[in-house]
């Protein structure tokens, strides 16, 4: 038996015992290593923030070693691989939803490639070019990574976040902590990854006009709201979710990164058990918001 975390209704979490399938033609069972805690989504759902429909697996940010295969030349037993599944000990998938980790890459950074190629897809619809001045709104997770998806292309970037703690791994990666209040303002391409209405608002009011915004964050920490630049400057909002193609994104991803590995991890900044997963949501419903969360298994 396995066991399995759902999110029965707003704050009711359970542990539940459900068999593994037995092995079947192009599929892989997985014993999980370490889950995330996107804290964003995540506690959002748990607090009742948005609607969804319950029962429903608690997270999507999965790592696993390959314990059984039906494929053992591309995924051998052994080999660790992501997926997007949530929070659960043992499951069987099909291989079409694996993405392989290779060797050199931490489980840290590998459990990054889902949201760094949702962060992607948003710079995809946007297209920076080199004459661009762009700025991301929030250093949280999506920042982090839009801010690295954006660096990794050349591209000079500005930052902000109203927790300014959260700026100095953005400096230590390239990017430019900024107050847009004190700029010039004229920003060409904007991303919005902080959630929070007033930091969306400043950001509109920093852009130029004809300037193109891309909405990464949900909304589900305040509604964001177009403001009277928007409509005076003639903004563009653009807005993106899943991304695409994770295989191939991940495959660029951790040839680019195996050198920052060390700096990504910090986006990392409370570590549980899975046992604990229960009381971490508990306290988080009423505490300080971690960046994300590793859970060990």
């Amino acid at each position: 038996m396995a066991k399995k975390l759902l999110l029965k209704a707003p704050l009711t979490l359970e542990w539940e015992d459900h068999p593994v399938p037995a092995l079947k033609q192009d599929h892989v069972v997985l014993r999980t290593l370490k889950t995330a805690v996107s804290v964003s989504s995540t506690l959002s759902e748990y607090l009742g923030n948005i609607p969804v429909s319950y029962p429903r697996a608690a997270g999507y940010e999965s790592l696993a070693l390959v314990e059984e295969t039906s494929d053992p030349e591309a995924f051998p037993v052994g080999m660790r691989v992501v997926a997007t599944y949530g929070h659960t000990d043992h499951l069987v998938l099909p291989v079409h939803r694996l993405v392989p980790v290779p060797e050199p890459i931490c489980d840290e950074v590998a459990l990054l490639s889902i949201l760094v190629c949702d962060a992607f897809k948003g710079v995809y619809r946007v297209r920076p070019r080199s004459q661009d001045r762009v700025l991301v709104m929030g250093a949280g997770v999506m920042g982090i990574l839009t801010a690295w998806n954006l660096l990794a292309l050349g591209m000079q970037v500005d930052i902000h976040d109203p927790l300014h703690d959260r700026l100095e791994l953005a400096r230590h990666m390239g990017a430019r902590p900024v107050d847009p209040t004190n700029q010039s303002g004229g920003y060409t391409c904007g991303f919005e990854c902080s959630g929070n209405p007033e930091a969306f608002s400043m950001l509109q009011s920093a852009m130029s006009s004809e300037g193109r915004i891309c909405v990464l964050s949900d909304g589900n920490w305040g509604s964001l709201q177009l403001t009277r630049d928007f409509h005076q400057r003639e903004l563009a909002i653009l807005a993106a979710s899943d991304g695409l193609r994770y295989q191939d994104h991940a495959r660029i991803f951790f040839r680019e990164v195996e050198e920052q590995q060390s700096l990504l991890k910090r986006l990392y900044d409370l570590e549980v058990s899975s046992a604990d997963l229960i009381p971490t949501f508990e306290w988080l419903a009423v505490g300080p918001r971690p960046r994300k969360i590793l859970v060990h298994w």
